[in-house]
């Protein structure tokens, strides 16, 4: 008994003291303020969007790359002369297209032609080797698609300074009518006013 009594008197005062150090050295007026910023992180997670496009479009600017602003030149109302040749494109325009077949390609076509619907980011590939736009073109439809664009550009040239005629175009019509088929469901020459033969319009898949 006698041992027990010693051993109460030396623990009583050991947990006094532990419970005295524990209050003294830790304070836990600060742990709140540390869960009260976690959510603001996740709140503000979602704001900087809009900033990353405008990051991706300086970045993409020098390797070609354009966002076409709405109501711009495209809009402008063709000539007498123009609309004939709109028309013969629009026409090559719907034998080209590819991915899709019946009403729904003679309706995209329409609407491109009327002006219902207009490209939204557009890829210049003047000065681009043959080689490279496979892999170019690949890319530009997979960032484009990543981006939620829907309507896209690709200015290839009318090959007005090539003796074999265009060289970029065919090359990249034949990319859209093999691996390009897993972003582009239809696509077409563009009409007179938003490059005619020197450019190719495709929709993108949603």
């Amino acid at each position: 008994m006698s041992k027990n009594k010693d051993n109460e008197k030396f623990n009583n005062p050991f947990s006094a003291l532990k419970g005295l150090s524990v209050s003294s050295t830790q304070q836990p007026e600060k742990k709140p303020p540390e869960s009260v910023e976690k959510p603001k992180s996740v709140v503000s997670e979602p704001e900087p969007k809009p900033e990353e496009d405008a990051d991706f479009f300086t970045e993409m600017a020098g390797l070609g790359v354009r966002k076409i602003e709405q109501g711009g030149r495209e809009k402008q109302a063709p000539s007498k002369n123009s609309d004939v040749d709109t028309s013969l494109s629009a026409d090559k325009a719907e034998l080209s297209a590819g991915g899709t077949g019946g009403s729904a390609k003679s309706r995209r076509g329409k609407q491109l032609r009327r002006g219902d619907v207009e490209p939204q980011v557009e890829l210049d590939l003047h000065g681009v080797r043959a080689e490279d736009v496979d892999k170019k073109v690949g890319w530009f439809l997979e960032n484009a698609a990543f981006h939620g664009f829907e309507v896209v550009r690709i200015i290839t040239g009318k090959g007005v300074h090539s003796n074999e005629g265009p060289v970029l175009r065919p090359i990249v019509e034949s990319y859209f009518d093999g691996p390009g088929r897993r972003f582009v469901v239809e696509w077409m020459r563009a009409p007179q006013r938003q490059g005619g033969e020197g450019a190719i319009v495709a929709f993108l898949k949603r």
